[in-house]
């Protein structure tokens, strides 16, 4: 957590920075655009690189032992890495005329989807890298490449801001992508010694392994992706930019920047997890210690977001963003249900049923589309935060029936009621908070958790 927890937090910075300056450069309309481009590669990048950052750890990993043997894995995966890349590039170019009709009801942003492909590839390429890192266990070069790419990124797209406004978001998402692989390559493992030379029959045997275990994974991440596109899209052309860059700002708040602490958990989580996947006993132990940690952490984090919601939009964003605080105040309160969820998930991961995590994935998207829809429709950007807290609901509970009753693994009691305690505690802070507009009420529950938490987690 100390590596890439602080990891994270540098790259959120410069992401907090260069959200800030779109607010007072650009403006609600290029945080619109950025969100579609961004939605757009993240789906295309899902598709075409096949789980490769997830999936090839494992295989680089099972031969860390032999330095032969994991060149030659290594090998391979870098070579998966540039064929996914050139696959994403054609098959953006191919669909950038149906991407602009689907996203802005016409063919004007036909060229810009082809620029965008190389985006596309050059991911797929920084992923195959940084694979062959984490699945090493070189975590000082992983974190130094995640960190040098966010902040030479930053520094070189604020002047892009300043002078082309509107017309640098796609040129600076490029920028991103290309200064990302450069410090994936920077630091990226060097092998030394002879190594026989790698034959096409053995990058598609050995790619066959691990691309078949991240296909369902990627079939489940472009579920997630898909339905942010399809929301944001009929968001668009239903309620126009503005509201769609609203959406991103505070969809940006409470899932990016507090889901670093998942990040940082889950480098540690699920390995270990994988491990003791076959005993029952310690899988339960484990799950249960993961939700304590993850809620004793997020509690503080969540009362203080409620507290100051108002001040951090000014800060982060600018005083126009102000009507996304209700919105942002209400759906943080899914976060303690995203955490709870997303401990009992990796299980599924874990104990490799790819078919199951697939399926309860697409549910969770389909349900999150509906829910958006309804949400918006029926009260706005209050809605939508609503609509968040009910979706993580309705996921958790497809979640635990699935790790109760097919796994037979359980939960604590003193889990059980620790998760409400905290859940009732975020929800009545942000009522009282909402309904009076003191934060008073929620720094003294911030102070009170925080103190609860780092007494309880030391003692443990």
């Amino acid at each position: 957590m100390g590596i890439f927890g602080g990891t994270q937090i540098i790259t959120i910075l410069c992401s907090v920075i260069r959200s800030k300056l779109v607010a007072l450069w650009i403006g609600p309309a290029g945080f619109g655009l950025l969100a579609i481009f961004n939605s757009v590669m993240e789906l295309l990048g899902q598709i075409t690189s096949l789980g490769i950052r997830n999936a090839a750890v494992r295989d680089v990993a099972a031969h860390s032992s032999d330095p032969e043997r994991v060149a030659r894995v290594a090998k391979i995966v870098a070579r998966w890495g540039v064929i996914l890349g050139v696959i994403g590039l054609l098959l953006t170019t191919i669909l950038s005329p149906f991407l602009s009709i689907i996203s802005f009801g016409n063919t004007a942003y036909t060229v810009s989807f082809i620029v965008l492909g190389l985006g596309v590839a050059m991911n797929a390429l920084t992923g195959s890298q940084l694979a062959i890192l984490q699945g090493l266990s070189r975590l000082k070069p992983l974190s130094r490449a995640g960190i040098g790419g966010a902040v030479a990124g930053l520094a070189i797209v604020i002047p892009m801001y300043y002078f082309w406004r509107l017309d640098s978001i796609l040129p600076s998402i490029i920028v991103y992508s290309a200064v990302g692989l450069i410090a994936a390559y920077i630091f990226r493992e060097r092998f030394t010694g002879h190594q026989d030379k790698i034959s096409r029959k053995e990058t598609m045997q050995v790619g066959r392994k691990f691309l078949t275990l991240g296909l369902f994974i990627t079939i489940s991440d472009i579920f997630n992706q898909l339905a942010v596109y399809v929301f944001v899209s009929w968001l668009n052309q239903n309620a126009g930019e503005d509201i769609v860059g609203f959406y991103q700002a505070g969809n940006t708040l409470f899932n990016r920047y507090v889901g670093l602490v998942f990040t940082a958990i889950a480098m540690e989580y699920y390995p270990r997890l994988t491990a003791s996947i076959e005993s029952p006993r310690r899988v339960s132990t484990f799950v249960s210690h993961e939700i304590k940690l993850a809620l004793w952490i997020l509690a503080p984090i969540i009362a203080l977001f409620i507290g100051f919601a108002p001040l951090i939009v000014q800060i982060l964003y600018a005083s126009e963003f102000e009507v996304i605080v209700p919105f942002v105040t209400i759906a943080i309160i899914g976060t303690t249900l995203r955490a709870i969820s997303w401990c009992m998930a990796i299980v599924i991961l874990a104990r490799g049923d790819g078919r199951l995590f697939m399926l309860t994935e697409g549910l969770s998207a389909i349900v999150a589309i509906v829910l958006n829809i309804l949400g918006y429709k029926m009260s706005g950007l209050v809605g939508l935060g609503a609509s968040y807290v009910v979706w993580y609901l309705t996921y958790t509970l497809i979640v635990y029936i699935v790790y109760r009753r097919r796994y037979q693994l359980t939960i604590s009691r003193g889990i059980g009621l620790l998760s409400l305690s905290i859940i009732a505690t975020v929800t009545l802070t942000a009522a009282a908070t909402l309904l009076t507009g003191n934060p008073a009420v929620a720094v003294i529950i911030a102070i009170m958790t925080a103190g609860a938490a780092f007494y309880i987690l030391r003692r443990a």
